[in-house]
């Protein structure tokens, strides 16, 4: 019997991840993705899903303001860059299967299948230092799938090299909403591929209420680490592509 299964998701990488972790569950599914908290609601209160996958925060609001529209709880897993101790419990007590980090997430078919049945695993840590490269990290938690890993870094230098130009222009423009926004979709993208610190600055920036010297501060340490990493990545990259041929 086929599995329903509704993401909503606005990061295209991780969407692209999950898409990934589908192909390989053994046992058919049918994905719907959605990116917003509105469009998920809509969805819900007129289709039937045998699991919902939803990013902790979204741009139009969280996973916990969806729980609290429906008038039953559907099987369902919240995700996160980083996992908040207090909010896992929180979600946990209100009948969520599990409260997961992404990457990890990414590549476990096994606590899909659990979550498919209905069992929670609730195993999310958060992510230790490493010295692996960006190239290294991906091989790993995508099972040294190299053409996948190509595709991967190719859609990160695209989408991450213009959310950083849109960034600096919405932060010039003193648009605070669109830096938040910008700086939450940026976090996935980075969490992916490894780079902890990118990933810290964004969330920084995501969590600053208003124009203060340290996002103007943040914003320039998050700008020049991408950049100065962006010839790097491109150079594992092309390393990857030739290996490939």
């Amino acid at each position: 019997m086929t599995k329903r299964i509704l993401l909503i998701e606005d990061d295209l990488i991780d969407q692209m991840a999950f898409q990934r972790l589908v192909r390989k569950f053994q046992s058919p599914c049918e994905l719907d993705i959605t990116d917003n908290i509105g469009a998920a609601r809509t969805i819900l209160n007129e289709q039937t899903f045998d699991l919902i996958i939803c990013d902790l925060n979204l741009p139009d609001g969280t996973a916990f303001e969806l729980i609290a529209s429906l008038d039953q709880l559907p099987p369902l897993v919240i995700l996160s860059g980083h996992i908040d101790p207090e909010i896992k419990v929180s979600a946990l007590g209100l009948g969520v299967l599990d409260v997961l980090q992404k990457d990890k997430a990414w590549q476990s078919v096994s606590a899909l299948e659990k979550w498919l049945s209905g069992e929670g695993e609730a195993t999310g840590q958060s992510p230790q230092p490493s010295s692996q490269s960006v190239l290294t990290k991906l091989l790993n938690t995508f099972g040294q799938d190299q053409n996948y890993v190509a595709e991967i870094l190719d859609v990160f230098l695209v989408e991450n090299q213009r959310m950083l130009q849109e960034l600096n222009a919405a932060y010039t423009q003193k648009d605070m909403i669109a830096v938040r926004d910008l700086a939450h979709k940026m976090k996935s993208g980075y969490l992916l591929t490894g780079l902890e610190e990118l990933r810290q600055l964004a969330e920084q920036i995501e969590l600053e209420p208003q124009d203060t010297p340290q996002l103007h501060q943040r914003l320039q340490q998050l700008t020049h680490g991408s950049q100065a990493i962006y010839p790097e990545i491109e150079k594992e990259l092309q390393r990857l592509k030739s290996q490939i041929k």
